[in-house]
């Protein structure tokens, strides 16, 4: 998860699934609450897709990415990693929030 509080963005947690195994996962999210998706299937930018209210934990399907944002600040403590997703950590400024974007798989 990334803090975006503190580089004053309007969503205080952003959390990157990657599920890079073949089947879906079921991922635990670091708090129950309203969790706008951002990034999903062949779809991503900065525009609510969806909203999954009073969610604690999400499916993400195989080999793909997704992105989800509150903008509640939440406190995250690490949990033990399993060995079928892959931790990122990624530093980034996100440049214009209107700027949206489809991806295609090739």
């Amino acid at each position: 998860s990334i803090n975006g509080k503190a580089v004053g963005d309007s969503w205080k947690t952003i959390v990157v699934v990657s599920n890079p195994n073949k089947t879906s996962k079921k991922v635990t999210l670091p708090a129950t609450g309203n969790w706008n998706v951002t990034v999903q299937g062949s779809t991503a930018g900065t525009k609510t897709l969806t909203t999954l209210r009073n969610t604690k934990s999400v499916t993400v399907a195989g080999n793909s990415t997704m992105v989800y944002t509150s903008k509640q600040k939440v406190t995250i403590s690490l949990p033990k990693l399993h060995s079928a997703f892959t931790l990122m950590s990624l530093d980034f400024t996100r440049v214009d929030e209107s700027a949206d974007a489809t991806f295609q798989k090739v």
